[in-house]
């Protein structure tokens, strides 16, 4: 089960292009203002499939980890160790 969630992680961070952050929604300052923005969908199907689990998996990170995404091979070091 672990290995599955670091390859969910690391899907992510290698698609970073294609999801949005939270800051280009609003412009607002919160504290969720860096977490990934999870799509807005009415299938169960998707909701529970990989693209809107990995985002899940990856808000709930802490935010040293979420800082290192920049740098595919280390965050995925890191999460490695946090998960397995």
């Amino acid at each position: 089960m672990s290995q599955y969630i670091v390859t969910l992680l690391v899907f992510v961070v290698n698609n970073r292009d294609q999801c949005l952050i939270h800051s280009y929604i609003h412009n607002i300052n919160t504290r969720h203002n860096y977490n990934l923005h999870l799509p807005l969908t009415n299938l169960d199907i998707y909701q529970s499939g990989g693209c809107c689990s990995s985002i899940k998996i990856f808000n709930s990170l802490p935010s040293n980890i979420k800082k290192l995404s920049d740098n595919p091979m280390t965050f995925k070091k890191c999460s490695k160790n946090l998960y397995i």
